[in-house]
């Protein structure tokens, strides 16, 4: 089975073997069902793929689905400083005229977004920043780097 993007377009194929010799024969492909990307897989595509093929279907449009996502979430995140920016503004002008409840409903909104910084991949990213990397098969090991046994010079330093 194949499965081609084009464009908002999602096409899945079957591949057909060759019914002559490999050095003359070439593969056929059968358009198995079209569908948008938005849209779930129709159910009559379905009914045709076999388990195994639904089960890659449904992995790849995951994953594809997932790239979707990230792309539109990085262009939301490229103009984030600047709405930043203009919300510390707003607050600025507006924390007199706020009430308690609000101000705790924005001070509560403030430290979910503080939370999320703060949350296990950009705190992996920050610890590795400093590190040296130790590839499985090499011999190179950090200056830092204590020997693990009790032999003195068991592995080179860079």
């Amino acid at each position: 089975m194949l499965i081609r993007e084009q464009g908002n377009l999602i096409k899945v194929l079957r591949v057909e073997p060759p019914k002559q010799p490999r050095a003359r024969g070439r593969r056929r492909e059968h358009v198995l069902g079209t569908f948008r990307a938005d849209e779930p897989a129709p159910h009559e595509l379905l009914a045709v793929l076999t388990p195994d093929e639904r089960e890659a279907l449904a992995s790849w449009l995951s994953v594809y689905r997932e790239g979707q996502a990230r792309t539109e979430v990085r262009a939301m995140l490229a103009s984030a400083p600047a709405q930043l920016e203009s919300l510390v503004s707003a607050l600025e002008v507006a924390a007199d005229t706020m009430s308690a409840d609000e101000a705790d409903r924005v001070w509560a909104q403030l430290q979910a977004i503080a939370r999320t910084l703060k949350g296990p991949a950009i705190r992996g990213r920050a610890q590795c920043a400093g590190r040296r990397r130790r590839f499985p098969d090499s011999k190179i090991s950090s200056p830092k780097a204590k020997s693990s046994s009790s032999w003195p010079n068991n592995s080179v330093v860079v």
